[in-house]
């Protein structure tokens, strides 16, 4: 027979061949929601993440108590002190950073002052506290760096205990703000947390006694504090952050709960922890605020990752989970940063920097949760089907058979029970398919082919028996298929097979070495109907096409000499 020559698309060879999830343990996630763990192992200097930048570059910088470190995405580079170089960092515990608007990066250590970076030469240069000088850095404790977006020259800097500072990069003069407690319209505290200038160029400061407004016309501060008399005023006057979102609205960050303040009128609409309140903030002590693209606020806790929806007023939560490896690294956290495209970085206390990336979180994870009953059986998932009726069925190598209630979120599982014969036949399952007669049929590694009937919930078993000719070749079953004439096939590690439901015989088609028009191997691993009715059957050793009419095979393998034959 002269070998026909065929330009083919076979439009569903690729099936889901095996997905191996390889976490043994795990938890279905929130939504989407995947978080990628960067720490020392991955080259980052130490685990305490106090501050996230990224520069005008693109560059990522994280500030941490050993060091600063440089991020391009793929490598770390670090700077530290080093008392052998006078243009090295003043000091390793870094608690803050900043870019201006010529692109110097500023630095804020504890102990050591103001660093400033030349980017050229990568050379630190250092301002300090000098009590002769009442123009230099007022306390070398530097806890918050802000560049003016309003004036290029202009530069704040909080401190732990020497107050506000206002520092003119021209004339490297800093202007020095303090409490003083006979004057009402001084700083409320020196002990500064944050500092924020918002988009119309107001100065917010956040102390440990209350949230200030700087302002420029009298040069005297507006205060904002807890009055237990007044439900609409702060809850805590320890202001950990602020933070203004596209809409206008700031957020204040306190220890007492998370804030929005109304410019106007001065009021603030508060939102704490209720323990009677799933959708409530996971805690009230606020250290981090930031917006993502779609408008989502995101809040770092000392107990947990926070999002809120502006529209719904709810809060999602995400926590540190034991046994799931893309949950949060740690629950206490620092610092929030969303970066120019889009991906959220979040520092950690003691386990480095997590990073969520919304592009790559496209696909919703079922994993099994070894204390929900109702979550996919195993992780090693090898089969995906979805029957007449839109229920998804899941074939596991360790854990049976899953039904998937997409509805209720909830797998119901269909495992070997040795007391029962018509329970599955083995949890090693590898294809699933249906006939028209909405029976499943379902291929095992090791204990032969499944027939379900899913009315009676009764499985019915065929295996391989030396002592019967007509019994499934073997009992590694690949695949089983009914073609458009409503016969069933089923590929096995021994050869193909045809059922005869009347008889209940398997009639075989294996390779025989001295007949070229055998089956080219007995590794059956996919059958294909195509829209012709030609039957297509994939092996170990190329592409099989089936002569019903002859019971002849034509074998399109890999030829060196022919550009043309299959590639493999």
């Amino acid at each position: 027979m002269k070998p026909i020559q065929l330009k083919f698309s076979i439009k569903l060879i690729l099936l889901l061949g095996t997905l191996v999830l390889s976490w043994q343990t795990g938890y279905a996630l929130k939504e989407n929601i995947r978080f990628e763990h960067i720490t020392v192992k991955d080259g980052l200097s130490q685990n305490t993440i106090r501050d996230i930048l990224q520069d005008s570059q693109g560059m990522m910088w994280f500030a941490t108590q050993d060091g600063l470190n440089r991020y391009d995405g793929y490598t770390f580079y670090k700077y530290r002190h080093s008392a052998d170089d006078p243009y090295s960092l003043s000091n390793n515990l870094i608690l803050c950073l900043a870019e201006d608007q010529s692109g110097t990066l500023w630095i804020g250590t504890w102990n050591g002052g103001l660093d400033k970076m030349d980017r050229t030469t990568d050379q630190i240069f250092h301002y300090q506290h000098n009590p002769d000088d009442s123009s230099s850095l007022s306390d070398n404790n530097v806890t918050i760096i802000v560049a003016s977006r309003q004036n290029s020259e202009i530069i704040w800097l909080g401190t732990s205990g020497g107050g506000l500072n206002r520092f003119n990069t021209k004339t490297e003069q800093f202007m020095h703000y303090r409490h003083r407690p006979n004057d009402p319209n001084s700083l409320s505290s020196d002990r500064i947390m944050d500092i924020y200038e918002d988009q119309s160029g107001i100065v917010w400061i956040g102390t440990s006694n209350g949230l200030d407004r700087w302002d420029p016309q009298t040069d005297h501060f507006v205060h904002y504090r807890n009055d237990p008399q007044n439900a609409a005023s702060l809850r805590s006057n320890i202001v950990n952050c602020i933070y203004e979102d596209r809409a206008g609205r700031l957020w204040i960050g306190t220890e007492g709960g998370l804030h929005i303040l109304n410019k106007d009128t001065g009021q603030f609409i508060c939102y704490q922890n209720n323990p009677l309140d799933p959708n409530s903030l996971s805690d009230n002590r606020i250290r981090s605020i930031c917006e993502d693209a779609s408008g989502m606020i995101w809040i770092g806790t000392w107990n947990g990752l926070n999002r809120f929806d502006p529209a719904k007023k709810v809060f999602d939560h995400f926590f540190n989970e034991p046994f799931n490896p893309y949950s949060l690294g740690y629950n206490a956290l620092y610092s929030l940063f969303t970066d120019r495209s889009g991906i959220l970085w979040i520092g950690t206390y003691s386990q480095g920097i997590n990073k969520y990336d919304p592009r790559r979180n496209k696909f919703s994870l079922y994993q099994n949760d070894p204390t929900d009953p109702n979550s996919l059986s195993n992780n090693i998932v090898k089969a995906l089907y979805e029957d007449k009726s839109g229920i998804l069925w899941i074939g596991t190598y360790f854990g049976g058979l899953n039904r998937f209630d997409r509805k209720k979120g909830e797998f119901i599982h269909f495992l070997h029970d040795p007391r029962n014969p018509h329970s599955i036949s083995s949890n090693s399952i590898i294809s699933i398919s249906e006939d028209r007669a909405g029976f499943l049929w379902i291929a095992t590694t090791d204990k032969g082919l499944n027939k379900f009937d899913r009315k009676t919930g009764r499985f019915y078993c065929y295996q391989n028996d030396p002592n019967d000719p007509y019994s499934l070749s073997s009992n590694f079953v690949n695949c089983a298929f009914e073609d458009s004439f409503g016969i069933l096939w089923v590929g096995t590690t021994k050869g193909l097979d045809r059922f005869d439901r009347v008889t209940r015989h398997f009639y075989h088609y294996k390779n025989d070495p001295n007949n070229l028009n055998s089956l080219s191997n007995d590794r059956v691993k996919i059958i294909f109907e195509d829209h012709m009715r030609a039957l297509w059957l994939v092996t170990d050793l190329g592409i099989n096409l089936f002569d019903r009419k002859n019971e002849k095979f034509i074998c399109y393998k890999h030829d060196s000499n022919n550009p043309n034959s299959l590639s493999y």
